[in-house]
């Protein structure tokens, strides 16, 4: 196997935190089933992702996150994690892509995947 370091490392997708801001916007604005909606988080790379008509009692709540790192590489989706318990809420539960994998595998479908599969964020429980 050849050495990694050996290896050419390829052209990150995206150069900026704006291109990665209008790609994850046009993305989700685009691509979310109509009865979900998202906003922005407080960080600039963070979008919260939620159903528009809640149907439980922990509104305010963050049912799942999209974070995006910093080198604009990582694409970061949290789902079914919780804040019960001493030592869980350290250990959270995503599915991660790389920006390269988006041009195969679009962000749209990766966030509905996790709409229809994977189980909320329940926060508040503590």
């Amino acid at each position: 196997m050849p050495d990694s370091d050996a290896l050419p490392r390829r052209q990150p997708r995206f150069q900026t935190g704006v291109e990665v801001q209008r790609y994850v916007d046009d993305q989700l604005t685009n691509g979310l089933p109509s009865n979900w909606s998202y906003r922005r988080g407080q960080h600039p790379l963070e979008w919260h992702i939620e159903p528009r008509v809640r149907t439980d009692k922990v509104a305010g709540f963050v049912d799942y996150i999209l974070e995006v790192s910093g080198d604009y590489r990582l694409f970061i989706l949290y789902y079914g994690n919780t804040d019960a318990g001493c030592c869980i809420r350290y250990l959270s539960t995503a599915m991660v892509m790389t920006s390269e994998h988006l041009s195969e595998y679009s962000l749209t479908k990766a966030v509905t995947h996790i709409i229809e599969h994977c189980q909320l964020n329940t926060w508040g429980l503590t």
